[in-house]
């Protein structure tokens, strides 16, 4: 919420939004681990994710809607899929 302006800059680094084609929201993120201190994701299309990073704009990104339960989005948030 806010004004057209403020939406706009948000959306530019928003996790949740879907037009960035980030592994936040991607349906082939796997279970994340911890590597170093760091967060790594798993790519269940066989991309290396470095710890620490994501990818945007990913050429293998699938849409993965959120279920609408909040517990069942964190789990698979962590545990992938």
């Amino acid at each position: 919420m806010g004004t057209e302006e403020e939406v706009k800059e948000h959306e530019l680094s928003c996790m949740d939004n879907y037009d960035r084609k980030s592994c936040y929201t991607c349906q082939n993120r796997g279970k994340l681990s911890m590597v170093n201190n760091l967060v790594k994701y798993e790519c269940c299309k066989g991309i290396d994710i470095p710890e620490g990073k994501i990818f945007e704009f990913c050429k293998s990104y699938e849409r993965k809607e959120k279920s609408g339960n909040l517990y069942a989005d964190f789990m698979t948030g962590l545990f992938g899929r």
